[in-house]
């Protein structure tokens, strides 16, 4: 199905609509601005006469990448149902702090025929946006790339003070089984610890798991959610030095950059002590741990394997002289390149050489001869097409102007509009009032009761101010970034190929390859852009291809 362009809103009235609404923070304030999105997005809906039939919300999920947004994932793959016609959207940082992630969900909507709102711009997406857009998410993952490099340094620092001995906050989102947590502390669960203390009993035994799942249920034990135990769910909380009291940390690290989450090495692993209160002595935690390295030798459990998989131009390659898809292989040295899937299969239509299937020179009906083709070309192709996208940097100035604007006024209002200039001003005042009472202007009582509310005031701004350092630092990068914003357009599209050449991979549909060209097939562009091969591979290369394949 193609774009479905609206020329006027009023058409759109009757429609079905779903809005989807997200919030990075489990803090008070952001549960509550949930809330304040849900009810914006709800409104919006009704006031243009929409007919609301569904709902997203992903609470507590960070916009840079879509693994953990259940609700987000959910409306992904609804995309492809007939179950609404336009998806509300407070702006586009909400839906995606991620350049890749929203050019797949973009490419998508407009697959699909459906239309996409945002009402904080009170506009339909339009493919017309899509460099602009493409120039949001950009920046929206920047501002994403430093708050990340902000929380790593505060997790270094946390770290050191941790291998240092000294005491820090526990964080986690919850409870551990066995034990409960609250402000910030963790506190024994009777019947859950004993569960657990069952389970390391067993074990000390000599017992399987098999056998210990066994008698936890025979006895009427189930697990959280209601369900008999499971013999593979007895390792996880036994082999666990919980048990013991002690919490390790800086087991993995988050990758902004790959969007991964890293495995560290056990060397960098961190181990605090008395972090909660112990289910098992430090005598019977040894003994555990002598019985499961018992075990890992005698089994080999420690093992495991890898897989990887992903190719951007995977399906999308098709021969020219056949009509046969490609297919990906790759050479000694790791180099990948693409075959016509007939001459793989059928071999060349004129032969090269003698062989059992016949002699050099003959033809054979069922071959292709078509070149092969590399990676390294196809990527050279897509920076000759890349060339032809045009943008118009006076529209894309305009647009972030509106949205550093607006994005600099949410952040203002997340810190309450009170910065370090307020916390000084309410000092200023109290040293005056002490004066004024000093001068005999005021009597013991107002002094005492105006003192008071100015402290309680103070006291409150100090939070605030330390609160909102970060929200500060990146005011202040929105307010750099609008001071040079023709510097910003220029560095951002004029000079980002990069842009350019992502944004036509998620939305490449064919490329056909012929022996002295390719056609590359884009929907956003009116017909097939064709590349002659001298423009990707130099006459050398080209000579040198021809020898090798």
């Amino acid at each position: 199905m193609a774009y479905r362009k609206i020329t006027d809103i009023k058409d759109t009235i009757g429609m079905r609509a779903v809005f989807y609404a997200r919030v990075s923070t489990a803090e008070e304030e952001q549960l509550n601005a949930i809330e304040l999105q849900i009810e914006e997005n709800r409104g919006c809906i009704k006031d243009h006469g929409w007919k609301l039939v569904g709902e997203y919300i992903d609470r507590s999920k960070s916009g840079t990448m879509v693994k953990g947004r259940d609700d987000y994932q959910r409306l992904y793959e609804d995309l492809y149902e007939d179950l609404f016609d336009i998806v509300v959207i407070k702006d586009q940082e909400r839906l995606q702090r991620n350049t890749l992630d929203w050019y797949l969900f973009i490419n998508r909507v407009v697959q699909t025929g459906k239309l996409l709102f945002m009402y904080m711009d009170g506009k339909f997406y339009s493919p017309d946006d899509a460099l602009i857009t493409g120039v949001r998410a950009i920046i929206a993952e920047e501002f994403s790339r430093n708050l990340s490099k902000k929380l790593h340094n505060y997790h270094d620092h946390r770290i050191e003070k941790a291998r240092q001995g000294q005491e820090i906050a526990l964080q986690g989102s919850g409870n551990v089984y066995g034990w409960d947590k609250k402000d910030g502390k963790y506190y024994i669960n009777p019947e859950q610890a004993k569960v657990r203390r069952l389970m390391c009993e067993g074990i000390m035994a000599r017992k399987g798991s098999t056998l210990i799942a066994k008698e936890l249920n025979d006895a009427g034990y189930r697990n959280t959610v209601g369900k008999p135990w499971k013999p593979m769910d007895i390792p996880k909380f036994v082999y666990d030095c919980k048990n013991v009291g002690t919490m390790i940390i800086n087991k993995e690290r988050h990758d902004f950059e790959s969007k991964q989450t890293i495995k560290l090495p056990k060397e960098e692993w961190v181990y605090v002590e008395n972090a909660l209160p112990p289910i098992v002595t430090q005598e019977e935690w040894d003994l555990i741990c002598k019985i499961h390295e018992e075990r890992v030798i005698a089994t080999g459990s420690d093992r495991r394997g890898k897989k990887t998989s992903g190719y951007s131009f995977s399906g999308k390659l098709v021969c020219g002289i056949c009509g046969a898809p490609y297919w990906r292989k790759q050479r000694v040295s790791k180099d990948e390149y693409w075959v016509c899937s007939t001459k793989q299969t059928k071999g060349r239509r004129t032969r090269k050489r003698d062989s059992t299937m016949g002699k050099a020179g003959e033809i054979n009906p069922l071959g292709c001869d078509n070149e092969n083709i590399s990676y390294n070309s196809l990527m050279e192709i897509m920076g000759v097409v890349s060339e032809r996208l045009q943008a118009n940097t006076d529209t894309i100035k305009h647009d972030m102007i509106n949205w550093l604007t607006k994005l600099r006024k949410q952040l203002l209002e997340a810190n309450g509009g009170h910065t370090e200039a307020d916390l000084q001003r309410e000092l200023s005042r109290k040293s005056k009032l002490l004066d004024a009472y000093l001068d005999g202007i005021l009597n013991k009582q107002e002094y005492q009761k105006k003192a008071e509310e100015l402290d309680e005031r103070i006291i409150q701004l100090k939070a605030e101010t330390e609160k909102n350092k970060a929200n500060s630092g990146d005011i202040a990068e929105i307010d750099k970034v609008l001071a040079n914003i023709d510097e910003e357009v220029s560095r951002y599209v004029d000079g980002n190929e990069k842009l350019k050449v992502e944004y036509l991979l998620e939305h490449l549909e064919q490329v056909q390859i012929f022996p002295d060209k390719v056609i590359v097939i884009v929907p956003i562009l009116s017909e097939g852009i064709v590349v002659e091969k001298a423009q990707y591979v130099s006459r050398e290369k080209w000579c040198r291809k021809i020898n090798n394949y």
